[in-house]
């Protein structure tokens, strides 16, 4: 049983990586351990809190990575581990593509509406910084002929170059 669960946890921290999260990923490889089992068999065998291995269950069942049997009590079958991967990659796919005309709708409506609403507003003036940071030598004469140059009142320079 400790091989089983090593193994478990093993191919669970890959499946994580592969994108799954945990329960997830401890719910499907308890699956491709046992092959098909009960809700019951995968708590003891991937360690999954009772509270949350049916709502795992039906995350898998919709990727299509698992399936379910017919029958009392209730049993969940593995796919091969190709044909499952394979079916959470399609999935994930056709939920991006899904989230992304969605958010392409969204665009439509949405860039209207905000052109609309600030149609008047004035564009943001550049404010020039208070502070202006030179470094010595041959540029910061340079750099500082351009501020008294552009400077409307005045101008004060700190200045660490003398100590």
């Amino acid at each position: 049983m400790i091989k089983i669960r090593e193994n478990i946890d093993k191919i669970s921290r890959e499946l994580m990586r592969f994108g799954l999260n945990e329960y997830q990923s401890k719910t499907l490889a308890g699956m491709f351990s046992i092959r098909e089992g009960t809700a019951a068999d995968l708590i003891l065998v991937a360690e999954i809190p009772k509270a949350r291995v049916y709502g795992i269950l039906d995350e898998l069942i919709e990727m299509d990575a698992i399936r379910k049997k017919p029958g009392r009590p209730t049993k969940y079958l593995a796919l091969e581990p190709e044909q499952a991967m394979q079916n959470i990659i399609e999935f994930r796919l056709k939920k991006s593509r899904d989230e992304a005309k969605a958010l392409i709708s969204m665009k439509m409506s949405l860039v209207p509406e905000i052109k609309r609403t600030f149609k008047g507003a004035a564009p943001l003036e550049k404010k020039k910084s208070v502070f202006e940071v030179i470094t010595a030598g041959g540029v910061a004469e340079f750099e500082t002929k351009k501020m008294y140059a552009s400077a409307k009142k005045r101008i004060y320079i700190m200045t660490g170059v003398f100590e």
